[in-house]
């Protein structure tokens, strides 16, 4: 059962509270990304298990980077977050190949249920 985690997240005082709350229950976070291209390095270096992606980024789409991130390692859990709630967003965050489409705001233990029962 891989616990590891990659958090990518452009607001720092977002993925520092979702950080926190994810070691609390458990999972080692492996690293903190801003934007796409910093996500992909870190992804590469450290391989976590799952990644939580942020799809709306300063320098790409988070779908693109999922999608890269998939290539290189099918076995890796993605799960999309977004505050859009446009028709046909979570069609599209499922295509890029993401187990689940999180909505902004979301309670902590949503987040970490959603994980728990992917595991």
């Amino acid at each position: 059962m891989d616990r590891t985690i990659l958090i990518v997240e452009d607001r720092d005082s977002i993925s520092e509270v979702i950080g926190e709350m994810l070691t609390l229950n458990g999972w080692n976070v492996v690293g903190r990304a801003s934007s796409g291209e910093e996500a992909l390095e870190m992804f590469r270096e450290r391989r976590p298990g799952t990644v939580l992606m942020d799809i709306l980024l300063p320098d790409m789409s988070g779908l693109d980077a999922a999608r890269d991130m998939l290539r290189e390692a099918p076995e890796c859990r993605i799960f999309a977050m977004s505050a859009m709630t446009e028709p046909g967003i979570r069609e599209r965050v499922l295509d890029a190949g993401c187990r689940e489409l999180l909505v902004k705001p979301f309670r902590m233990r949503e987040l970490v249920g959603l994980l728990e029962d992917d595991l």
